[in-house]
């Protein structure tokens, strides 16, 4: 999308676009030649004005004004976009799995896969307790504890983890695997594997990536995987204090602390060569991308082949080998 290109919101007026945004071919409106008629239509995706040629395509997508799923009609660029989601392949799996597979806290043939291929299997089957136990525990927790519970609570509550905080495409494919469900259960099925994470752990920070992570993860795998997977990756495969403070004496929160921990990972484990367009990489944007291990920031075909490279290896490799091809494109776009 060009800088100075205008993009218009559903319910305001659509008139000031004098041409299509896509072929750039001039509106009219009126003509007593009826061949050169050329109406203004609404990608009701990414909402750009275009004529009839460049909207013929209908779809079913989110609507900003009900948050539902409604057929509308789409531009060429957003229906192949469409497309490719609902195509996606899922990898590793004995021939090809469409997207229409994965449903809201059902345990898929990739979620099944990735239980395989990382070590949360051995961690639920060795642990001292199950995770009806922790459930019946969260009754039973200390102030502390109890406090991180509430603000879990309350940012499931405020809508911090509905669908619709969501850029598009993980938007529509966390509307899709929840298609059968309502929101008061997937708000209850988060509110589960977090509260009996935050039971194990001690931990609340990073809530916002925390929420993210059970968002996908129950995608692809009922509540109880989704949290021995989220224990397994916070006890063996992300950073030591990815979410936690860097050093007892320093009162670091938040965004800094994420901040440091994966600069930190970053240059203690692979060659970095330090210059100021790089840096600047990593402050302003590397940040968001890692700390949400990529969850709403790349397609979500991509996001499945980085996190399963990710459950294959039992490694946060994968996530800084995915950042260091996302950085070295950018070079390339910079020079």
């Amino acid at each position: 999308m060009e800088e100075d290109e205008i993009v218009i919101n559903e319910g305001e007026d659509r008139t000031r676009v004098q041409s299509c945004q896509i072929c750039l071919k001039e509106f009219v409106q009126n003509s007593i030649n009826l061949a050169r008629i050329r109406r203004r239509h609404q990608c009701r995706r990414c909402l750009r004005v275009i004529c009839s040629d460049c909207g013929s395509y209908k779809a079913y997508v989110i609507t900003s004004k009900s948050g539902l799923k409604q057929r509308s009609r789409v531009c060429g660029d957003c229906m192949n976009a469409i497309d490719n989601l609902n195509n996606t392949i899922l990898v590793d799996n004995p021939g090809p799995h469409s997207i229409d597979t994965v449903k809201w806290n059902e345990n898929s043939a990739i979620g099944i896969s990735w239980l395989e291929k990382s070590k949360s299997s051995q961690l639920k089957e060795n642990s001292e307790r199950s995770y009806s136990e922790y459930l019946l525990q969260i009754r039973r927790v200390d102030k502390n504890i109890e406090n991180q519970l509430d603000s879990l609570y309350n940012a499931i509550s405020d809508g911090r983890a509905d669908p619709t905080i969501y850029r598009q495409q993980f938007r529509e494919f966390l509307m899709h695997c929840q298609a059968v469900a309502q929101k008061k259960d997937f708000r209850k099925n988060l509110g589960n594997v977090l509260s009996c994470f935050v039971v194990r752990t001690k931990t609340l920070d990073g809530l916002d990536s925390l929420i993210a992570m059970a968002n996908f993860l129950l995608c692809f795998m009922d509540e109880e995987n989704t949290f021995w997977t989220m224990v397994q990756m916070y006890e063996t495969i992300l950073p030591i204090d990815f979410f936690g403070n860097v050093d007892d004496d320093i009162m670091v929160h938040g965004y800094l602390i994420e901040n440091i921990i994966i600069q930190k990972y970053f240059k203690e484990n692979y060659q970095w060569r330090r210059d100021i367009r790089s840096e600047a990489f990593l402050d302003i944007f590397c940040i968001h991308l890692i700390s949400h291990l990529f969850i709403d920031y790349i397609s979500v075909d991509s996001l499945i082949l980085i996190w399963d490279n990710m459950m294959r290896n039992d490694h946060f490799d994968a996530i800084i080998r995915g950042m260091i091809a996302i950085l070295n494109l950018g070079k390339e776009f910079l020079t």
